[in-house]
This record gives structure tokens, sequence and C-alpha cells, in this order.
């Protein structure tokens, strides 16, 4: 194992030691309903409202927020963390809405795309037929 690894991963470990100090223990339902509502949100104002309210209730004076951060960093974590959101790690801003997935992104919507695109190729590709002169 290389030592950017072993020193990712020991860091990991003492961060998470801190974890168990945090405001949010043991209110699991809560949060969850919480990322949900954040994930669900289609407008900027309502994620930064989802925001604003974890802050409140539960990141603004927790003595675990920095370890929850970089918890969230190392780990690739995508969710809500220290009173931020997170994507693959990445902090984003408050007013950030997560994509959605859309039909595309499963195997049975990529299929059926493809299955479309190729449909069209195939119409272009036909050839066209000179049209037939009306008798007068």
């Amino acid at each position: 194992m290389s030592s950017s690894v072993l020193a990712r991963d020991a860091a990991r470990k003492m961060t998470a030691a801190a974890m168990p100090q945090g405001d949010c223990v043991r209110r699991g339902r809560l949060w969850r309903a919480l990322e949900f509502a954040h994930r669900k949100a289609t407008q900027p104002e309502d994620a930064s409202n989802v925001i604003a309210a974890i802050q409140e209730e539960y990141c603004g004076n927790c003595p675990a927020r920095l370890a929850c951060h970089n918890l969230a960093q190392l780990s690739q974590y995508t969710g809500l963390a220290a009173g931020a959101a997170y994507e693959k790690g990445q902090r984003k801003e408050a007013n950030w809405v997560a994509p959605k997935a859309g039909r595309a992104t499963t195997r049975a919507g990529r299929r059926a795309q493809a299955a479309k695109t190729r449909a069209q190729k195939d119409r272009a590709e036909e050839p066209v037929e000179p049209a037939e002169r009306e008798a007068s």
C-alpha cells in the first residue's frame, strides 16, 4: 500500500474517533429526513433552507464539526455533513442542488436511448425515393 493511502486511512480513523461527540449522534431519523429533503430539492432556495436548518439544529456549535468535514472529504462522502452539502468529498455552496438521476442514467434508459439513436440514424440513411410525377 502506498504511503498516501496509509496516511488517509489513519486520518479517517482519527477523524471518526471524534465523531461520537457530535451533536447529530443518536438523532439519525431527523438527519435522514433533512438529507432526503436536500436530495429532493429542485430549487436553490429549498436547498439553502435545508442547509440552514442543519446548521441551526446540528452543526452550528458542534464540537466535531471540523472532524466531520475532514471525514466527509477523506471518505469521498456525498450528502450533508459539517453544516454543508458534499458531493464525492467536495464541499458545495449552500444553494447547491444535487443533480437528479434521469432515465438515461439507468441501464434500461441507456438501452432505450441507444435504440432511439440507431432508429434515427437508420431513417436518415434510407434512400429518398423520387416523388412520382403527377399525370396531368
